[in-house]
This record gives structure tokens, sequence and C-alpha cells, in this order.
């Protein structure tokens, strides 16, 4: 990019992102009651989710989407959303200014969940997109609908069909991201702003959900202590292990739990009776539908506190906006799939014990890892996500702990019938339905057993407060220590937070004591913080982002196209190769034609257009294959999938296929999705057309003349 183009992107996407969090924060102020601080910026990151979730998907229905269109509408949004609050929202609901330690204690808190998120960002500042479901669908589908300018489906042939026609609010939230910066630098990051919404939400229901507070009359922060018991259990949330990773990788599952905390968030009494509340339910459940289809596996947890609504009185106004929400956004998606090919939840089958209501291409059935203990202990324990036994030990104590204390509460509380008996449910769901054995699935259960052990250490502790606090520093500090297996990591990491967030206590102490006349200190401080940065930005933003984009600069002392390599070689030793010759030799804006991989991203740098041209005869799309045979589980769908495009091929189809693509290059795994795929012999079948440019033991290339 031309010089000082990256730093004005830089800008655009600062200014922007600010608008939209000023106006949501201003607008959770005036529709929420008597709420913390903490309380109003969880409602305000959703309402910002919802922001950039209609910035993208109206433009891009509409067949419009670009990074202009995508900010005048969210500065849309953002007037309607100010409007809005000026009619309909009151003045004066927020709960009051706390000026005591207590206030200082929940601002330290923030400081050092902030700042411990900030750490693993800057140890991974020039880590490149490296998740598989990320390089496969997320990003690339992204990359898709900026290209194209409209929501139209990207195949992912080798892959889960159900990942192209599943709803896909993740690539939403990336495609906000890239629009105004034209790369990927800061959308790799892109789960970490849910990561401090999951947070928010477990302080906030921490803090209410104490035995002193059981009818939530007494609104928020009834005590002291349990605030404090709420932060720190939110802080043993940000440091678990599996939240902690999931959060570098450029996914969507921290943003279905976020959306699914909220909900929990807003079946408290209090919440369900503010202005805000139906709508705050309708969106969260409607963003939580929108993210992907295993959000069918978590929203039934929910159904544990169905009568909430009605215990705080809703009316059939409240319902309805609520369901209207709902359907409003997640609402397109299934339609879309319906009209193109008669199942809203297409490609799965539908069915009702052994009748199929409306067919897709294969039964989906759960994962064989699941059905043995060892195999299970596997998924839990020894995966990259895996969860620490010390964490796993002080969890389950808290959650028997609370479950023995809970008694009569289950009846009368919605909310903690829902966190105490949802972990069960929620494990049950996913060992017998789960497709796939992956923990991130059970992200929401795990969620809930963290406030379990807020209500057994407010229910079994209720009148020692300072061994309230000590429990919760226990369970929080099981999940710091254990956050990274590298101690070295966790103590330099853990120390940095520790020294600002107590700096931050200290500051807020004594400017509250010594100084308080003291006019607009935190704005004179937020200037200052916004200054240096925007110094910082200036200097080294450039560079950064070209290095990060692996564009060579003459003059500079690293390599960054090696350092992608690198990083390459060390998560995907096989493809770094082959991925690496078409970064280098391939031209930027060709149309590559791909087949047996999964991959995309790799190959879509630098406004490269990969396309798969079926061999199969009569396929043109995924609609057109046929159905897979037996109940699939996750392990059983890729290789399904792969056979039964390789199967029945038509090379005259194909070389006309081909030609009509406008590919330029032939790019084929030998063993990546399947064995023995048929583009490498049909390309060596005409010489005069693919010309042999790579080949090495797992990948070969061919470049096209026609």
């Amino acid at each position: 990019m031309a010089t000082g183009e990256n730093e004005l992107r830089l800008l655009w996407a600062v200014l922007l992102n600010g608008i939209v969090l000023a106006v949501a924060y201003r607008s959770a102020a005036r529709f929420t009651v008597g709420a913390t601080w903490i309380g109003r910026s969880a409602d305000a990151l959703l309402l910002t989710f919802l922001i950039q979730y209609l910035s993208i998907t109206l433009p891009g229905l509409l067949g419009i989407l670009g990074a202009f269109s995508m900010t005048l509408t969210a500065l849309l949004c953002c007037a309607a959303l100010a409007a809005l609050g000026q009619i309909r929202g009151q003045r004066g609901v927020s709960g009051p200014a706390d000026r005591t330690v207590q206030g200082a204690i929940e601002f330290g808190a923030c400081a050092f969940a902030i700042v411990y998120l900030a750490c693993d960002v800057y140890a991974l500042r020039y880590q490149p997109v490296i998740a598989t479901d990320a390089l496969t669908y997320h990003f690339p589908v992204a990359v898709h609908w900026l290209g194209t300018g409209r929501l139209s489906l990207l195949p992912t042939w080798f892959f889960n069909p159900a990942n192209t026609y599943s709803p896909l609010a993740g690539s939403a939230f990336i495609a906000w991201l890239m629009a105004p910066q034209g790369n990927d630098v800061i959308a790799r990051f892109v789960q970490f702003l849910p990561m401090l919404l999951i947070f928010a939400v477990a302080a906030e229901v921490g803090g209410r959900i104490g035995a002193r507070d059981r009818d939530d009359s007494r609104g928020p922060g009834s005590s002291d202590c349990g605030r404090i018991v709420g932060l720190l259990i939110a802080l043993g949330v940000v440091a678990f292990r599996p939240f902690l990773a999931e959060a570098s990788a450029g996914k969507d599952d921290l943003f279905l739990t976020a959306f699914f905390a909220v909900a929990v968030d807003g079946l408290q009494t209090a919440r369900l009776r503010e202005p805000l509340g139906s709508w705050r339910i309708g969106i969260a459940i409607g963003l939580c539908l929108a993210t992907k289809y295993t959000a069918l596996l978590t929203l039934p947890l929910l159904l544990l506190a169905l009568d909430a609504p009605r215990r705080a009185g809703w009316r059939r106004r409240e319902y309805a906006i609520a369901m209207g929400l709902i359907l409003i956004i997640v609402g397109p998606w299934f339609l879309r799939n319906l009209l193109l090919a008669g199942n809203p939840l297409f490609p799965l089958d539908v069915r009702l014990e052994n009748h199929t209501l409306l067919h897709g291409l294969f039964q989906a059935r759960r994962s064989l890892e699941l059905h043995t203990l060892s195999g299970v202990r596997r998924v839990f324990a020894e995966r990259d996500y895996g969860v620490p036994i010390l964490v796993l030990i002080v969890l389950a104590i808290g959650w028997l702990a609370a479950a023995a204390g809970a008694g009569r509460r289950l009846l009368r509380e919605p909310l903690v019938r829902l966190i105490v008996l949802g972990p069960p449910l929620g494990f049950i769901l996913f060992l017998c339905l789960s497709p796939f054995p992956e923990v991130r699935f059970v992200f929401p259960a795990f969620l809930l057993l963290f406030l379990a052990s807020a209500i057994a250490i407010t229910t079994w502790l209720r009148d020692r407060p300072a061994v309230q606090i000590i429990t919760a520093a226990v369970v929080a500090g099981a999940c710091i220590v254990t956050s990274y297996r590298d101690r070295e990591i966790v103590a330099t990491f853990a120390g940095i937070s520790l020294a600002i967030a107590l700096a931050s206590v200290g500051a807020i102490v004594i400017r509250r004591r010594f100084l308080p006349r003291l006019k607009f200190a935190g704005a004179w401080v937020a200037v200052a913080a916004a200054l240096v940065l925007a110094t910082g930005a200036y200097i080294y933003w450039n560079a950064y982002v070209n290095l990060c984009a692996a564009e060579v600069q003459e003059g500079s002392q690293a390599n960054s196209a090696e350092l992608l390599t690198e990083w390459w070689r060390g998560k995907y030793p096989a493809h770094a190769g082959a991925w690496a010759f078409v970064r280098q030799h391939v031209p930027p804006g060709a149309t590559i034609a791909y087949a047996n991989t999964t991959l995309l991203y790799p190959l879509m740098l630098d406004q490269r257009r990969p396309v798969y041209v079926p061999t199969r005869h009569g396929v043109r799309t995924m609609q057109d294959l046929p159905h897979l045979a037996g109940p699939l589980s996750g392990e059983q769908i890729v290789p399904a999938v792969t056979d039964a495009l390789s199967a029945d091929t038509d090379p005259a189809e194909w070389l006309s296929r081909m030609s009509a693509s406008g590919a330029t290059f032939l790019f084929v795994a030998k063993d990546d999705a399947g064995p023995r795929p048929p583009e490498p012999a049909l390309a060596r079948a005409n010489p005069t057309r693919f010309k042999l440019v790579f080949e090495d033991e797992h990948y070969v290339v061919f470049q096209i003349m026609w």
C-alpha cells in the first residue's frame, strides 16, 4: 500500500468502531435500570455486535457489500439507535457511580482481564490465520463476500457441507474488521471482543446470583463481597485454557458462548423487567442461532429457565418482540436454505424417529470417539483445547456444592435452575448428539460451571465474606496458573496484568481520596492514552501491517514471506511448500482451480480466486450430490463427500467446465481430503493444456494454457 494508506485505514477502523461502541454504551445506559457499569458494558457490546452484523448482512443481501456501504449502514444503525434512545429511553436510570474502594477493585479486575488478553495478542501479533476452520471457511467466506459484494455461498467441497449452508455470523464479524483495513491483521483476533463480553456477563451474573440476592429485588451489587466473588470468577473464565486458546483462533465459538451468556444474564428477574429486557433476549438468541448450526446443541439449556419471563411479568408484547427479533436476525439464513434445497437445515436430514421429514445430503450421528470412555477422556483432557485436570476438579467440586446447597431455589429461581442443571444437560447433549469430538462445543456448559461455583461460594459461606473471596481467588488462581502450558509465560503475563491492575486501583483510590474535586480525570487519561496509541500507530503500524501481510520491503531485515512460510511449516508442514509456490509464482488476482483440499485461505491471498471444478458427471453445486449412505459421524463426513466427488468422472465435461471457469492454474492435493484424486491423471492426459510447474510429496500444480 502507498505510504500513509495503512495509517488512514486504521484511523477509519478505529473511528468507526469507536462511534458504534459509544452509541451502543449510551443507549445501553438509557435502557437499563440500576445496572453497574460492567452490566452496561455487556449490553453495549451486544448492541455493538448487532450493528456489526447488520452492517454486513444488510448490504450483502442487497448485493452492494463493501467498505463504504458497510460504514454507511453502521452509521445509519447508530443514528437509529440514538434516536430510539431519545424517544423510548429514560434519563438517570443507570446505577449510581461507585466512589468506594469497591469501584476501584472492579476497575482493577477489568484491567487485569484486558491486559492478560492483550499480552496474548502481543505474543501472537505475527501469527497468521492458522486454525483449520478459519482457513477452510471462516476467512474465505468473509473474503468471498467482500469480493462479490453479496452474501453468496462459498462451497466447502471437500469438507463438511454443513459449513456451506450454516448461518455464518462469525464470518460477518470477520468481514467487519477486514473491510476498512483491506487485510486480516486485526481480524485475526476477532474473538477477543466476545471474550471480554463473556467476562462482563460472568462478573455481572456472578455478582448478582449470591444467596443474599435470591429474588433480584435489591438489584446488582447488593453485597460488595458478592461483587468481588463475581469478578474473581470472571477472571477465572478469561484465563480458562480452552477459552484462552480459542480466543487466538479466528473462529466463532466464543461468539456463540458470549451470546448464550447474554441470554443467561437476561433471564435474571431484574433484567427481564428492564426496557431492554425483551430486546436483550431476542438479540442474544438470534445472534446465537445465526452463528452456527451447533447452537442447536446449546439453546435447549435455556429451556430450564423457560418460566423466567412469566415470573417477571412478561406480557404478549414482550414475547412478540423477542420472537420477532430472533426471526429477523436468523430467519434469512434458514429461508435461503429452504428456497435453495427445500430444507432449512440443509444438508442435514431432518428426522423424527425413523421417518425423514426433510431430505438433505446426509444423516448426522455422534462422533465415534464419544462412544468410549477413553475417547471422551481424550476429548476433554488431551487435545489442544483440553481442560487442565486441576481446573476440572475445582469446577466439579463447585458444581457439587452448588447442587447440594440449591435446595428449593431450583424450583423458585429459574436462573439458579439453569446454572445448576445446565452443565450436566449440556454435557449429555454433547456426548449423545455431537458429530465432532471437540470440547469447544460445550463452552456454554463450562461457563455455567463457573457460575455454579459462584452460587456454591455465596451459599455455603454466606456469613464469611473473607473466606468467600479467598475461595473465589482459588478458582481464579487455578485457571490462571494452568492457562498456558509454559509456566514462564503464565508468570510473565500474570505479573504484568497484576502490576497494571494494582496501579489502576491505586491511582483511582488516590484520586478519589486526595483529589476529589479534580474534574474529568478519566477523560484526560483517555485522551493521553489515545495520543500515545496514535503516536505508536503512526510510527509502527505501516511496517507491522506489511510484515503481517507478507509484503517484502526492500532493505527490510526480516523477510516477511519467509516469516509466513515458517508459520505454515510449523502448523501445516505438508502444505507449506505448495502454498509458498503459489505466493511466489502465481500472479495476484489469478483464478486457481483446486481439488482434494479444504484449506482455501492461503490460495486467496493477494486477491487470488480459488474455484473447484467438479469431475463428477452432472454435479455443479453441492445440492447435486447424491445422498451419502448411512448415518455419518464428523470423522466420516469428509471421506464420504470426497468419495462422492471422485466417482463417475466425466473427462470431457470436466475440461469444458475448466475452460469456462477461467482458471489459469490447477492446484491438487495428493492425499489431503482423500487418496488418488482424478484431476492429476486428467491433466497429465492433456499435456498441451496442462503444464506441470510444481510437484512434491503432497501437492501437484499445473499451469493451464487454453
